[in-house]
């Protein structure tokens, strides 16, 4: 999300609150935030100030910033500023806890020693939002860790943002439990789509990737109890050096042993967190398992499974993939290095993380 730093005035903790009037001046500009709750109001200022002193909860920088009239922010005490709702986008994302039950070798956000979670913090952001979005994601952490909230938090999204749908970001092992998945399923109202992660056919691998034994069972008997319910499940596998000799196979083996999966995502890795730290033991250039990705996309085509490719270039991919490649990469996470200028295909390419413009695929070239 994005991030700024600036001074707080009288703000205890934190304060939610969204952007209801813009105002410009030849000075600088300001901001009305509205607070949850009517608890009142508080100011944004960038450029000069323009009062002498800030009676209400209120953020000030001489940095530019621009925001739209139905943003959410999170500002601190200490003067942080986080946008955490960007109102007519479908990219929005709420972190509900960083702790977590697996400790992924690759994982981008590693848990946090203090165990937090913001469930009630983002149920104030959700009765800010006055346009509802197609579709919001939930991602932590584990998300169904602390299970009762999880499905609490389910109930406000249903309050507050009718019809909008939700990608679960969830290792889904929690739902080894039968009751509990069904639980889930009931009270999502088909409206979630539970986005879960096997790395491997073996649970040797697997479990080696996310660093918990007996991960691979748990995460299987979740998804049958999921497939049992006709929930929506999108499985996910990021390719990596450990896992990418098992590509074919373990397509072979989702086609056979999950056809009630709704969609595949094979995923490019996001080089930050602990994937940057193992990066040596993790990193595969994508040019050298395209034969790979081919044969593990036609499997699923042919057993009528959709299939997407996340967190990939075009250039690096074969042309007869382009079909399946999604522009996956949030907004404010892409990046184009300067050899994409004058690629033909530059807008419809998904681009790089900004955390691997130093670290990318020696196949990278301008398409022409």
């Amino acid at each position: 999300m994005l991030a700024y730093r600036g001074i707080a005035y009288n703000i205890e903790g934190y304060e939610v609150g969204r952007v209801d009037l813009v105002k410009e001046d030849d000075k600088g500009i300001s901001y009305l935030l509205a607070f949850p709750a009517e608890r009142g109001f508080g100011l944004i200022r960038c450029g000069q100030p323009n009062v002498g002193v800030f009676t209400s909860p209120a953020w000030y920088s001489t940095q530019r910033i621009i925001l739209k009239d139905g943003d959410i922010v999170r500002i601190n005490s200490v003067g942080d500023l986080f946008v955490v709702f960007e109102n007519n986008s479908d990219e929005n994302a709420f972190l509900v806890t960083d702790n977590c039950n697996s400790r992924c070798v690759m994982c981008p956000q590693p848990p946090c020693v203090h165990q937090r979670k913001f469930y009630e913090e983002v149920k104030d952001i959700l009765s800010l939002v006055n346009v509802v979005p197609e579709v919001i994601a939930i991602t932590g952490g584990e998300p169904l860790l602390y299970y009762d909230d999880f499905v609490r938090l389910i109930g406000y999204v249903r309050q507050y943002l009718p019809g909008a749908n939700i990608q679960l970001l969830t290792n889904a092992r929690v739902l080894k439990d039968a009751q509990k998945a069904l639980e889930i399923v009931d009270a999502s109202d088909d409206s979630v789509t539970f986005c879960v992660p096997l790395y491997a056919d073996t649970p040797f691998v697997h479990d080696a990737l996310v660093g918990v034994n007996g991960a691979f069972w748990e995460t299987m008997e979740a998804l049958h109890h999921l497939g049992k319910l006709s929930a929506n499940i999108e499985l996910r596998n990021v390719i990596l050096s450990p896992n990418v000799s098992r590509l074919q196979k373990w397509a072979d083996f989702v086609s056979k042993n999950m056809p009630f999966v709704g969609r595949v995502a094979l995923m490019g890795m996001e080089p930050i967190g602990l994937a940057r730290k193992n990066i040596e033991t993790l990193w595969v250039d994508p040019v050298d398992y395209q034969d790979e990705l081919k044969e593990a996309v036609k499997n699923f085509v042919r057993t009528g499974i959709p299939v997407s490719i996340f967190n990939h270039q075009l250039c690096v991919v074969h042309e007869v993939l382009w079909q399946y490649c999604v522009k996956s990469i949030c907004n404010w996470k892409v990046r184009y290095i300067d050899m994409c200028t004058d690629c033909m295909k530059k807008e419809l390419c998904g681009g790089i993380f900004f955390a691997g413009v130093d670290k990318h695929s020696r196949g990278i070239q301008a398409i022409k």
